[in-house]
């Protein structure tokens, strides 16, 4: 496991982008150094797909309160 410390700027997210496994799809909040990526392969904002474990959780929680 590695782990990449540093800002927010497009620097940085070339350095940790360049480490990562290639994706068919990325999901991104819209950040301005998100730009570069390919746009036919970039999904902007929250929706979509969630993770089952998140469903799961968020399920849990709202019983257990």
């Amino acid at each position: 496991m590695w782990t990449y410390v540093g800002s927010r700027g497009e620097a940085t997210l070339r350095r940790l982008y360049g480490r990562l496994p290639a994706a068919e799809l990325y999901r991104s909040d819209g950040y301005r150094v998100y730009h570069w990526r390919p746009a036919d392969r970039q999904v902007v904002g929250k929706g979509g797909a969630v993770n089952r474990n998140a469903g799961l959780r968020s399920w849990l929680r709202g019983k257990l309160s």
